[in-house]
Order: structure tokens, then C-alpha cells, then sequence
């Protein structure tokens, strides 16, 4: 064979093989041509011009992980903790994500390391501990503005851990102990509360019934002059009993009028006048 056609036969070949190239799906190619972009090849089977056209990137369009170590930040309250954090991100302009930025992980790790610092300094400690979702929810918005230029779109925030100074950690479990504490007076004192409540609203309908009983009793003021003179009888008795007693100084003459002057009244005049007033009620 001519020498010259063999030349030629292999320069043919070769150019046909450099010139094809095979993307796989999940990933997008950049081709510039004289350094200048040209476009970005599909997954599947695409043609260049070898020499001319230039392959200077290829990358995954697939979710990717980047995971944020635990990093200080300062609550609104002046507290220190550190927050560890993971984030999902996708390329969805390759073209975006290399021509507009440098670094696309380093710049993603600093900007959500900005946005949860900012986030994190304008709320209370017990916000943060019991409102993660909210603060995700927050991140993952204040990110989508900025992202969006850079050609990918953080599709998740995840709050991992919050972790605390062991200071920190015991000025929280003394709140908790106080709180608990305080939860727990307030439980007895209106436990407490409710039985006054029920103890004087029985005493009051006793004290109703047996006023109504009296009333209507044709004894029923002999009765209740017998009731005090009885309750008389043993508040004496228990004050001469207790050791911590106070000694009362009282005349003995207007004592005994007072008694007197209950235990005595006109007798009604009734059917049942010769009847002990006690055994009457009783009957």
C-alpha cells in the first residue's frame, strides 16, 4: 500500500477515536474551544474537534454531601456552643458552577457556616435547642438566593449535634433541677388549693343543711344552744390538755353568764314539749 494512503487511513482513524467522546449519565462535561466556552456536552455519545476543542471539566450532577465540622457560634443570650452540620448540594449549571466561582465545596462550607452563625446570634438558647427545624428551614432559604448564581442548589441543611462548653452544660442541668422544682410546688400548692376548696364547700352545704334542719325543727334553737355549749366544753378541754397552752385570763362570772345565757330560752310551745330537744332531732 502507498505509504501516503496509509498515513492518511490512520490519521482518519485516529481523529475518529479522538474525536468521539462517551459521557456517563449523572455527569455533564465542559468543552472550551480556543479557551473561550463552547458548550457543555450531555451524558451519551458526543463529538469534538481534537486540538481545537478542549475538555477542561468534568463533573458529577448528582447529590453530593459536604459535611461541616462543628464549628462555634454565639447565641443572642451570649452563649457558646458549637453546631456540627451536613449539607446536600447539586450541580445544576456546570457552566455557573466553574466560571463563577472559584472553589463551588469551599465557598457552599463557608456560606452555610455564615448563614447558621447569623441565624444562630439572633436567637435564645432554648430557641435554637427546640427549633431546629425552624432554623434549617431558614438556612436552606438564605443559601438558595446566594447558590443560585453559582449554578447548584442545596437541596437539604441538617442541624447533626449542638454541643456545649461543660460550664454550659451545668448551668442547663441546674435550670432544669430549678424548673422542675418550680413545676412541682406549683402542682402541690394547687392540689392543695383544690382540696380547701372542696373541704370548705362541704362544710359550707353541711353547715347549710343543718341550719335548714334547725329551722324547721320546733327544738332547733334548744338544739344549737346544746351544739355550743358542747363545742365550749371541749375547746376547754383541749387547751387544758396541750402543753404549749396559753394561760387565759378571763372573769369567771361573765363566763358563766355567757353559757347561761345560751343554754337558756323561752320553750316553744309544741306537741313534742315534753321530748329531750336531742331526741327529738334524732327522730
Amino acid at each position: 500500500m502507498d505509504p501516503t494512503l496509509l498515513i492518511l487511513l490512520l490519521t482518519m482513524i485516529g481523529y475518529t477515536i479522538t474525536s468521539q467522546k462517551i459521557v456517563n449519565q449523572g455527569t455533564a462535561v465542559l468543552i472550551e474551544r480556543f479557551g473561550k466556552y463552547h458548550r457543555t456536552l450531555e451524558p451519551g455519545l458526543n463529538f469534538i474537534i481534537p486540538i481545537i476543542d478542549n475538555l477542561v471539566l468534568e463533573d458529577s450532577t448528582r447529590v453530593q454531601v459536604l459535611d461541616i465540622n462543628p464549628q462555634p457560634c454565639i447565641t443572642k443570650d451570649s452563649t457558646q456552643i458549637r453546631v456540627d452540620a451536613v449539607m446536600y448540594w447539586q450541580i445544576i449549571n456546570l457552566h455557573d458552577a466553574y466560571y463563577n466561582v472559584e472553589d463551588i465545596e469551599l465557598a457552599l462550607k463557608n456560606l452555610v457556616l455564615t448563614t447558621i452563625r447569623s441565624e444562630i446570634s439572633q436567637m435564645e438558647l432554648d430557641d435554637v435547642l427546640t427549633s431546629r427545624d425552624t432554623l434549617k428551614t431558614t438556612v436552606l432559604n438564605q443559601m438558595g438566593i446566594t447558590t443560585k448564581e453559582w449554578g447548584v442548589k442545596v437541596t437539604r441543611v441538617d442541624i447533626q449535634n449542638i454541643l456545649f462548653s461543660p460550664a454550659v452544660e451545668k448551668q442547663m442541668e441546674e435550670g432544669r433541677v430549678t424548673s422542675l422544682a418550680r413545676e412541682t410546688l406549683v402542682k402541690k400548692a394547687q392540689a392543695e388549693r383544690l382540696v380547701k376548696d372542696s373541704q370548705t364547700e362541704w362544710i359550707a352545704d353541711s353547715v347549710k343543711r343543718l341550719a335548714d334542719l334547725l329551722d324547721k325543727h320546733p327544738h332547733g334553737r334548744e338544739v344549737m344552744q346544746f351544739l355550743i355549749a358542747q363545742q365550749y366544753v371541749d375547746a376547754n378541754s383541749k387547751i387544758g390538755e396541750n402543753d404549749n397552752s396559753k394561760v387565759l385570763f378571763m372573769d369567771p362570772q361573765l363566763l358563766t353568764r355567757a353559757v347561761t345565757s345560751l343554754l337558756e330560752s323561752p320553750v316553744r310551745s309544741s306537741p313534742h314539749q315534753n321530748e329531750s330537744p336531742m331526741e327529738d332531732l334524732n327522730k
